[in-house]
């Protein structure tokens, strides 16, 4: 009997450093935001385990209440501002970015 597949889940998190209210004016932004709504909630529902916020800016718990109002309650729940030294206990030390208390470095970008 072959053995039944193992839902694989994933976790997201965004660095909200240098995040300013301006930006949620910006038609850009709005649509990026709109488009990962989208992408969890319909091409991936189930497999978002939590997003996680970290180096919030004040003020920005304002922009998340509209932006909750977009999601459904089960994606909401999974959103959660969080320390950087906090996120160490949702990865192994060895696939987080040493930016963020774990092992692996960063990749170029080019």
């Amino acid at each position: 009997m072959k053995p039944k597949p193992v839902p694989q889940k994933f976790v997201v998190i965004f660095d909200l450093v240098g995040f300013t209210a301006s930006m949620v004016f910006k038609r850009n932004v709005r649509l990026m935001v709109r488009k990962l709504i989208y992408i969890a909630q319909a091409q991936y529902p189930e497999r978002l385990h939590k997003c996680l916020l970290i180096n919030a800016p004040y003020g920005f718990s304002t922009a998340w209440k509209l932006v909750r109002a977009l999601l459904d309650e089960k994606t909401a729940s999974k959103v959660h501002f969080v320390s950087t030294e906090s996120v160490t206990g949702d990865f192994d030390p060895e696939v987080l970015s040493s930016e963020y208390g774990g092992q692996h470095e960063e990749y170029p970008l080019e």
